[in-house]
């Protein structure tokens, strides 16, 4: 699991080791276990680096999913396609630029 993190994420074995004990560090401090966590880390991968979140926050987002008792790959799934609609750019619908505005964005 940590080569593929540092594949997805272009991280060194230190920066891998850094996130496993964010991982921990969550699982220790909320309802989610390590392995849901690392499940959701894995899974979102570097989509999230693209959409501009960091490992450690795909791990924050994951364990906040799953605390509040959405299934590990459900909530990898959500966050795909959150990030799916992150990058868009102007390809986004008028919906979507909506959406943005009203969260202080642009597309």
């Amino acid at each position: 699991m940590m080569a593929k993190w540092r594949s997805a994420f272009q991280m060194s074995q230190k920066d891998v080791v850094g996130l496993a004990d964010k991982i921990n560090y969550l699982s220790n401090n909320s309802a989610a276990t390590a392995p849901e966590i690392a499940n959701i880390v894995s899974k979102v991968g570097a989509l999230g680096e693209l959409s501009g979140f960091n490992a450690g926050q795909v791990a924050a987002i994951g364990t906040a999913m799953v605390s509040m008792g959405v299934d590990a790959d459900v909530g990898a799934t959500g966050m795909k396609k959150v990030a799916t609609v992150l990058t868009k750019g102007a390809g986004a619908t008028k919906r979507q630029q909506d959406a943005y505005a009203q969260l202080g964005l642009t597309a």
